[in-house]
Order: C-alpha cells, then structure tokens, then sequence
C-alpha cells in the first residue's frame, strides 16, 4: 500500500517543503497539490484567501525533494489550454528526473471562473471540451505531430518538444454520470 501526502495550497511555501520532507521521510509516495486561482465558497462569491500556484509548486518540490511523485489535482482544461498545460507537466517531468502525474479535470470552480472572466460553461460543454484536451496531451506525448480539428482547440502539425523522460501518468479527476463513461 502507498500512501500519498494531500498539501494544503493556502500554506506558505516553507510549510509545504517541509510537510513534502515529512512525507518523503516517512515512504509516502506521492505530493499531490490542488490546482485552483482562489479558495473555493459554498456561495460561489469571490475569496480573498492565499492559495498558492500548483505547477510553480510542483515543480519547486521536484526540485528540492527526491522520491515523492507530483501529482496536480487536477488542473482544470477550462483555464489550461492543453499544450501549455502539457509543456508545464513535462517541465516539472524534466526537473524531477521523471516524477510528474498529471491530473486533469473539466473544472467546476465557479468563483475562481466568475472573478477572472474565464468561461466555465455548461456541463456538456465543460465534458467535450475535458474530452479534447485529454485527446491533445495524450497523443502530444507519444506522437512526434498532432493534427486536431476540434470545437474547442486546433493544432495543426503541432510538436512537443522535449518530450517527458518518465511515463508522465494521467490522473482524470470525475464526478457525473456522463464522466466516467
């Protein structure tokens, strides 16, 4: 059995380094840090709590603690255009010798969309929007050019480059009836 450390993005960055070398010094596996712009409100209203940047933190982690996979939970494709969000994940790939996880997931933060004018959409538009970007990273990864002609994004003989020197597992974050199908 592994055990993964869930670090809170509100603390300060000395209070996550340490909690990461806690976990690391203990056999935990995994960092997992949730991927959100604000802290979320029952009433969907604008928050002014500190929350820090999951990739920045990620890869800040990756670089100064060994052994502990790094896992976004899950970075949301409504405010990810998938290749940046994939050039991140590699990034953090390259600079923890191969440790990345990258969670994805549709989104559903409405305050975090709301205050910064980022279109969250129906539930349908969210899942097909989910879909595509899964399609993109997933075959950006392996295949040396990309071609998609979708609703939401294009990518026309599009590379990445470098690509990722771990496996660069996803992890799809869902919740619904038409998600896990």
């Amino acid at each position: 059995m592994e055990f993964a450390l869930w670090a809170s993005p509100a603390r300060p960055w000395p209070e996550t380094l340490a909690h990461a070398r806690w976990a690391r010094d203990r056999g935990f596996a995994q960092l997992w840090f949730a991927d959100h712009l604000m802290p979320h409100r029952p009433d969907d209203a604008p928050d002014d709590g500190e929350l820090h940047e999951c990739w920045t933190t990620l890869a800040g982690v990756g670089a100064l603690v060994p052994d502990l996979d790094l896992v976004s939970m899950v970075s949301p494709t409504t405010w990810h255009h998938p290749v940046l969000l994939l050039k991140r994940a590699v990034e953090v790939d390259h600079l923890s010798g191969g440790r990345a996880v990258l969670g994805l997931g549709a989104g559903w933060q409405v305050n975090e969309h709301a205050a910064y004018g980022l279109d969250l959409g129906s539930a349908k538009v969210r899942v097909d929007r989910f879909a595509e970007a899964i399609e993109i990273i997933s075959r950006l990864r392996t295949e040396e050019r990309v071609d998609v002609a979708g609703e939401h994004f294009t990518l026309m003989s599009a590379p990445l480059s470098p690509k990722p020197i771990g496996s660069l597992p996803l992890v799809v974050g869902t919740s619904g009836p038409r998600m896990p199908a």
